[in-house]
Order: C-alpha cells, then structure tokens, then sequence
C-alpha cells in the first residue's frame, strides 16, 4: 500500500506554501507574554532536561506607612521538564515542503 503524495494545487489551503511565519516578538514586541518572558536557552535533541525555577512568595499583607517591614521566607523551587517530540509523519510534493 502507498501513501499518497500530497500536491500543491490538490492541498488544502492552510498546507500551501503561499503563507509566510513570523517570530511573535517581531509581530508583536507589546504583547505581555513576549515581555514577561525570558528565554534563556534554545534546547535541542531528546537528552536535555531543564530547570525552570520559580518562586512563591506566601501571602501578601498589609503594612501600615512607617512600620517595619517584615522578612518572610522565599519558597524557591525548581521544576523539571524533559524534553521530547510530537510527531507525524506525512509524504508531500517538494513545492510543498519549500
């Protein structure tokens, strides 16, 4: 059995390659999620694993103008996330891939 060979004129529209991709950031620098990140690697292959730290800082009080400040402790912590792939797999025209 062979699979069949998607083409250009036979695609759906959303699969052709008169469609172009941008970097959020470059679109759209403003948009909160691209200000409130940080990226700090670009990871490759299925060995890495990566720390992504975070922070709890406890209940938020109320402090009276002039009084003294109170030193809570931090709750720091890290969580893991191993890296890893979605795939398909698809056979399609050249024009398509390009």
């Amino acid at each position: 059995m062979t699979t069949p060979v998607f083409t250009t004129p036979t695609a759906v529209e959303a699969l052709r390659p008169n469609i172009y991709a941008f970097p959020p950031q470059d679109i759209v620098p403003e948009a909160l999620i691209v200000r409130a990140s940080t990226l700090a690697a670009e990871i490759e292959g299925d060995e890495p694993i990566v720390g992504c730290p975070f922070i709890d800082p406890g209940e938020a009080g109320f402090t009276p103008e002039g009084e003294e400040l109170d030193e809570n402790e931090v709750d720091s912590r890290e969580v893991e996330v191993a890296t890893g792939k979605v795939t398909v797999s698809a056979v399609v025209s050249n024009e398509m891939y390009r």
